[in-house]
């Protein structure tokens, strides 16, 4: 499919504004949860400001956008692209499970990840200490 080409012409680019800006959006919006969340239990600010930096990699990126924002989403093709593009991010980020398994706790930086995702999808959502408290749904 042309939107996994690593050459793609200015019209193709050019078309895609609309849902990198969307993708954009909603990174950003997570990136800040994160950050904010991260902070108020005392995650180091540098390792929050590099979460999910892998996803600004085309190879991660085009597959993302095109799964949730290009309409293509049910497309056998492009969701294989997308999970392998997960596979790449998980395998690069040093807040997924995988990498805490051997402790059993999750990191302030892991509970943040979660409780932006709840945040964005639910704004309702309390301050990350009060949805700990109330217990992580």
């Amino acid at each position: 499919m042309k939107y996994f080409e690593k050459q793609a012409d200015f019209s193709e680019w050019w078309n895609n504004r609309k849902e990198d800006w969307q993708q954009a959006k909603y990174l950003a919006k997570h990136k800040y949860y994160v950050y904010k969340g991260g902070r108020e239990l005392g995650a180091d600010p540098i390792t929050l400001l590099k979460h999910d930096w892998s996803k600004l990699k085309p190879s991660i990126w085009v597959p993302y956008r095109e799964f949730f924002y290009g309409g293509h989403g049910k497309d056998p093709i492009v969701f294989h692209e997308f999970r392998r593009a997960v596979g790449k991010h998980v395998a690069s980020e040093t807040h997924h499970d995988y990498k805490y398994k051997n402790t059993g706790k999750p990191t302030a930086e892991n509970i943040a990840d979660w409780w932006s995702i709840q945040k964005i999808h639910h704004p309702e959502t309390p301050d990350i200490k009060t949805w700990i408290r109330k217990g992580v749904k």
